[in-house]
């Protein structure tokens, strides 16, 4: 039980990281992000890799991913 309130700590405190950074509108607009990816260059595609990594870790729909970053 004891893990399952520190789980839920963790996971709602990164939820308002999130918001309160301005991410979560970052990651809800889909366009913003990829302009952003790109304009960073080489780090963009770092940024990708680790999204990538974390989108297979997690077992989210990955080629939406895919299907995003190539259009």
């Amino acid at each position: 039980m004891k893990r399952i309130l520190i789980f839920l700590a963790v996971l709602l405190s990164g939820f308002y990281l999130a918001y309160t950074f301005g991410l979560w509108d970052l990651l809800t607009n889909l366009q913003d992000f990829k302009h952003l990816l790109i304009a960073s260059g080489w780090q963009g595609y770092i940024w990708f890799i680790l999204l990538s990594i974390l989108v297979s870790v997690f077992l989210l729909p990955g080629q939406l991913l895919a299907w995003f970053m190539g259009a």
